[in-house]
């Protein structure tokens, strides 16, 4: 009997030690999936769509004219916050923006973090979506009026969205876009420790792609490279990747994005 009991604590003990290994992950919060951010042609006002996973509700959406966001996911700088209701999925924003280029997220609560469990957030971002000023039509990203068919050269700029989680594991960095029209997506990147002169830049991502479909663009450091960055990120340093993104018409015109993701070892 000693023997079994024996044995039945063991397990009990591997179960309870897996259980608490797995805590943190299992109680990290769900966010709101952002799935399209459209201005219509020639205007001004982006209508977001999102949705809610089960016990997740809506809380705000912020709006930056850049993609950097702070240590808990907030933009670092803002050019509108909206407030929205629990239950909301869409959004159409009236405040009149400027000609540019944009960044967009959605914050919400997962109810799972009630009472502050551990690894937990109150708070949690979608990823970001890019849109622009003035709009270039309804559809997935928008559509630019036709160039062809008509005498001269194209030189209209391909539009482009750009869409990326604003935290990500450093092994398994991408960004996805798509262009408004067929060409390629060409992705750089580059991390630099604070108070070091060292700059690690990841190897090109780059793809041929058809318009208005998106595409991945996985970002990968050399192995040397890639161990100092995780060593420094297990000092506690706090590293961020700058990433660009260039989309390039079969004509050459070409227009390019910026985003910054904060790494995790």
């Amino acid at each position: 009997m000693n023997k079994r009991a024996g044995m039945f604590a063991g397990v009990y003990a591997a179960l309870s030690l897996v259980a608490l290994a797995l805590w943190p992950a299992l109680a990290a919060a769900t966010p709101p999936g952002l799935t399209s951010v459209v201005v219509a042609l020639n205007e001004n006002h982006p209508s977001s769509t999102w949705t809610l996973p089960a016990g997740v509700s809506s809380q705000f959406i912020q709006v930056s004219r850049s993609s950097e966001v702070n240590e808990d996911g907030y933009f670092t700088t803002l050019e509108t916050f909206s407030p929205l209701a629990k239950t909301q999925t869409t959004f159409l924003d009236e405040f009149e923006y400027a000609d540019g280029v944009y960044y967009l997220h959605v914050a919400g609560h997962d109810q799972k973090c009630r009472g502050g469990s551990t690894g937990c957030e109150p708070i949690e971002f979608s990823q970001v979506m890019s849109f622009q000023v003035p709009g270039v039509g309804s559809g997935p990203g928008g559509t630019l009026p036709p160039t062809g068919g008509g005498p001269g050269a194209d030189k209209v700029r391909p539009f482009q969205t750009l869409t990326f989680a604003p935290v990500q594991d450093v092994d398994k960095l991408f960004v996805r876009a798509r262009m408004s029209e067929a060409g390629t997506l060409r992705a750089t990147a580059r991390v630099s420790a604070p108070g070091a002169s060292k700059v690690y830049k990841f190897k090109t991502a780059s793809r041929a792609v058809r318009a208005n479909k998106f595409a991945k663009l996985p970002l990968k450091l050399a192995k040397k490279q890639l161990k100092a960055v995780k060593r420094a990120l297990k000092r506690g340093k706090k590293l961020k990747a700058r990433v660009t993104v260039t989309a390039t018409d079969k004509a050459g015109n070409k227009r390019s994005q910026k985003a910054t993701i904060r790494l995790t070892p």
